[in-house]
């Protein structure tokens, strides 16, 4: 292998590794909602679980993409406000706008807790409340 080669790949393994080091890296989140409530029907106890990571951070300021893992699919969506790292101003709440075919979904993620509501046609509406923590 002559030199040229060898320093044209030791610059290139330099760059990716700069380039590994500067990319954003997104957690991965699990949600655990253990209140249904249904409508103007009373609360119910309830087991739903799913997984959330936010995709995207654009280079200016800017609203984040999300994908939801859900036991029903995967649903995408966008950041409803500049609440992130991205816009340069943090806010200890997450917010999320999320839909499929038939439903409307909002996702609220802060420190205090997690609410997730699903919005379909009727109108009929769900709520869920619980918790979301990153994963390692």
């Amino acid at each position: 292998m002559n030199q040229t080669v060898q320093k044209y790949r030791a610059r290139s393994a330099l760059a990716f590794f700069v380039a590994s080091l500067a990319a954003p890296s997104f957690a991965e989140t699990q949600c655990k909602f253990t209140v249904e409530c249904f409508e103007n029907e009373p609360c119910q106890e309830t087991s739903f679980e799913f997984d959330y990571v936010v995709t995207s951070c654009p280079r200016a300021p800017g609203l984040r993409d999300i994908v939801v893992q859900t036991e029903f699919g995967e649903l995408y969506g966008q950041e409803s406000a500049n609440t992130s790292q991205c816009s340069g101003a943090q806010t200890n709440m997450e917010s999320f706008h999320l839909s499929d075919e038939t439903t409307a979904y909002l996702l609220t993620v802060s420190s205090e807790g997690a609410r997730f509501t699903a919005h379909m046609d009727g109108p009929i509406s769900i709520n869920y409340l619980g918790h979301c923590e990153e994963t390692e």
